[in-house]
């Protein structure tokens, strides 16, 4: 199937298009731990004339990359390709842009809590459950996919206290966000 949509686009020679479907095969091969083979399509991604116009796709595909680079444990690497795409898109106001910063926050948090430095990674998951909790549950289920990062974040944050061994915040946290599901499950 992903073979399919590469030639699709191949043929239609949208860039931007083309770019989409590098991603997701990249994403697919690095999932199953295809590390050389997910290389080739993250090159092929970055090519394309689309990033020089995009920098909200060219974000995505960077912290694409520093999730191989995570994978293929060149921590550093990661994390410069992580402050690279939040340093593209850190002051745009559109939604998809405010919801991927957010994600970005959290792979930072994450590389600090990976370090070690369960302050700098508090501080940084803080920052993304802040900005995440400012954009209504009906513009973030309005978003693409690829941007939807919700539980993740507070996924992340819980696992910070988990290792901080504060069950208090973390019982907080989750009854809070617990709460929320639950609401929206009703909504429905």
């Amino acid at each position: 199937m992903q073979k399919k949509r590469f030639d699709f686009q191949k043929k239609n020679n949208d860039s931007q298009k083309k770019v989409e479907s590098y991603y997701y095969i990249a994403r697919a091969l690095i999932s199953f731990g295809q590390y050389e083979e997910s290389a080739v399509y993250l090159e092929k991604a970055f090519q394309e004339p689309a990033l020089k116009n995009d920098d909200l796709l060219k974000a995505v595909l960077l912290n694409l990359q520093a999730t191989f680079y995570s994978r293929i444990s060149l921590e550093e690497s990661s994390y410069q390709n992580n402050l690279k795409a939040l340093e593209l898109i850190k002051s745009n106001k559109d939604l998809e842009s405010r919801l991927f910063v957010a994600n970005l926050y959290t792979k930072i948090a994450d590389y600090f809590a990976e370090m070690n430095d369960l302050k700098k990674a508090q501080e940084w998951s803080t920052k993304s459950i802040q900005l995440i909790e400012k954009i209504p549950d009906k513009e973030y289920l309005s978003v693409k996919r690829i941007y939807k990062n919700k539980p993740f974040i507070y996924f992340y944050k819980s696992r910070f206290y988990l290792l901080e061994k504060n069950q208090k915040k973390l019982f907080h946290l989750l009854k809070k966000d617990m709460s929320k599901l639950y609401v929206k499950i009703i909504n429905i």
